[in-house]
């Protein structure tokens, strides 16, 4: 929201004038922060007290394809960069002395976040899928579209990184770095695409959000018999509480008090979440598909698109392989 703001009257055109622009929002621009949260928060709750279909399903089947849109005219415009094939390289040159527990983690925590598997998102939406929908074909589809979209992301922001002779080391503020000055850099054209891309990703951000919270509605709603409006407001209410914590560990007057142990209350819940809560959340699923309900109720939730060998096959992985990789490899970190 604020970068949206800011582009209108125009971006820095210069590295450190991006640093300088980012680093001062989350150090010290607080007023800022707890303005767009509330807007965003405010937008999250009209969104879910319309539901899935009529909020969330609707809303994603514009804006999802418009933030593909632009990013796909971003890297044609990659394409003509000096940076591009030093990010293709830097992308796709295996490194297998990276390979570490920390890295793998933190890899498979990104994926569960990615896809909407650790905290039952994915789980939650299933249920208003067609009911006798093919959704090992869904499941595919979702997954292939979620790579393809990372690689094009990634390429993009990481031929502006090497064009520029920066390193890509910038962690969560990468993209607020190193698309604004692409943008700054395009002329009037780069402040038409900051504006649509930023509108975009306001969105992107807004479904994601609203995915966070539509399991804890629904559990609200099916256990505890609320309605859909109070549930919507107590989830909202602890989110709002929360994201004002976490925004202020990150600000200079407060994160002193909000960190403890060398890291702040926002680098805790990135940490624990994607290390720890996702993964396990990932492993009870698939215990509790592969020993809790019998085989042949799971084959039959396949309703035949998974037959013989390659059902076995998945229901080795869900049973042993998957829940026992993910075990070995936190247990490492420990």
């Amino acid at each position: 929201m604020h970068y949206l703001f800011l582009s209108i009257g125009g971006l820095p055109t210069t590295l450190e004038g991006t640093k300088g622009l980012w680093g001062d929002f989350i150090s010290h621009q607080i007023l800022w922060q707890m303005l767009w949260h509330f807007v965003i928060v405010s937008l999250c709750s009209y969104i879910l007290d319309r539901g899935v279909k009529a909020g969330i399903e609707r809303l994603n089947l514009i804006l999802m394809p418009l933030l593909l849109l632009i990013f796909l005219g971003l890297l044609v415009y990659a394409l003509s960069q000096k940076g591009f094939w030093d990010s293709f390289a830097f992308l796709f040159t295996p490194d297998f002395s990276k390979m570490t527990p920390e890295v793998i983690i933190k890899a498979i925590g990104q994926a569960f976040f990615s896809l909407s598997l650790g905290v039952g998102v994915i789980l939650t939406y299933s249920n208003s899928l067609p009911k006798h929908g093919n959704f090992i074909r869904f499941a595919a589809i979702v997954a292939s579209l979620n790579v393809c979209f990372c690689l094009v992301a990634g390429l993009v922001i990481f031929t502006f990184i090497f064009g520029h002779g920066a390193e890509p080391t910038e962690g969560p503020g990468l993209v607020f770095i190193s698309l604004p000055l692409i943008f700054a850099n395009m002329g009037i054209s780069g402040q038409v695409i900051a504006i649509l891309f930023f509108v975009a990703l306001i969105f992107a951000g807004i479904t994601s959000a609203i995915s966070m919270l539509e399991p804890l509605n629904s559990c609200l709603i099916e256990r505890l018999k609320m309605k859909r409006r109070h549930a919507n407001l107590l989830s909202i209410a602890c989110a709002y509480v929360l994201g004002v914590i976490v925004l202020l560990s990150n600000t200079e007057p407060f994160s002193a008090h909000l960190s403890f142990l060398g890291k702040n209350l926002f680098d805790w819940f990135v940490y624990v979440l994607s290390s720890f809560l996702q993964p396990l959340a990932g492993v009870f699923m698939c215990l509790y598909m592969g020993w809790l309900i019998p085989k042949n109720s799971v084959y039959a939730m396949t309703e035949g698109h998974l037959k013989g060998f390659y059902f076995e096959c998945w229901y080795f992985f869900i049973r042993f392989v998957a829940p026992i990789g993910i075990l070995i490899v936190m247990i490492s970190l420990i």
